[in-house]
């Protein structure tokens, strides 16, 4: 079943009688201010991705439930869920048979949105999925959503100095992408 568009209205549920957050489902939530996961991640970064893929995997289950991956309303639903907890602005670029998940205006580490997308996108698809980061320009981080095992390669391809446009043709060109 697909939802409509993305409204704010219905995302979470506050009750003040009990002091609970829950999202549409009905399962408890709590929101995390950007300084404190900044924080988390400086200070152990192993541990603030894993808890991101964990977010993520969440998200990826509940949005994958009721929105087909492969629509435009996908994309405005998890724009929007991230919007809402403040993660940035979210949209999805098409570099020939590539997919970047693109983050505009968020203070969020590298490492931690490549986990919370790599855990959206693998529970939403069902399947093995990853993102390597593609580093940020110009205030826009952008994340190469790929098999697991490419990203060791666009990461040594970044190192070596090649742009993320160059290191992702490397890939398409092996037939890797």
């Amino acid at each position: 079943m697909q939802d409509a568009r993305f409204e704010l209205q219905g995302t979470l549920a506050v009750d003040l009688g009990t002091g609970v957050l829950s999202d549409p489902s009905g399962a408890p939530a709590w929101l995390v201010p950007i300084d404190v996961l900044c924080k988390f991640a400086a200070a152990d970064d192993r541990a603030a991705s894993h808890l991101a893929e964990l977010v993520g995997e969440q998200l990826g289950t509940r949005l994958g439930s009721r929105i087909t991956l492969e629509t435009d309303l996908f994309v405005e639903h998890l724009a929007g869920e991230c919007a809402l907890r403040g993660y940035g602005n979210v949209s999805l670029e098409r570099w020939g048979d590539a997919l970047i998940v693109r983050v505009a205006s968020s203070r969020l580490p590298a490492s931690v949105f490549a986990a919370f997308f790599s855990g959206v996108l693998r529970a939403a698809s069902k399947r093995e999925v990853g993102c390597a980061s593609l580093g940020e320009d110009e205030g826009v981080a952008r994340f190469f959503v790929c098999a697991p095992a490419l990203i060791p390669h666009v990461s040594r391809s970044l190192q070596a100095g090649e742009s993320w446009q160059q290191a992702i043709m490397a890939l398409s060109k092996r037939g890797s992408a």
